[in-house]
């Protein structure tokens, strides 16, 4: 997920991600934007952390996330992923996600 969302990759996203209520073109149209509008030109590294699975059906994933890191004053803030099982499929909880992480996160 995190390397399709660095490369822009509207495709894997949409089909890594999961929004309570929005059919599949929905969550498409909302990645294309997200990565085309506010997310163009940000660039970000991460790193992974540690992961935990609460529930069989939840899991949750630390990582270390560099925001701008082109601009050469960025630090690393610790960020969580919570992941779901949708039809036997691993699926990042897209709602959940900081709207820190990375600009117009989809809603």
């Amino acid at each position: 997920f995190m390397e399709a969302l660095g490369k822009g990759d509207v495709n894997t996203l949409t089909e890594l991600s999961y929004l309570d209520g929005s059919t599949t073109e929905e969550i498409h149209k909302k990645w294309e934007y997200t990565t085309t509008v506010p997310g163009k030109y940000y660039r970000f590294k991460w790193q992974l952390l540690n992961e935990s699975q609460p529930s069989p059906d939840e899991a949750i994933v630390r990582l270390w996330v560099w925001r701008d890191f082109q601009t050469g004053g960025s630090y690393e803030e610790n960020f969580q992923i919570t992941l779901v099982k949708k039809e036997g499929k691993w699926k990042v909880d897209v709602q959940s996600l900081n709207r820190l992480m990375y600009p117009g996160l989809p809603r």
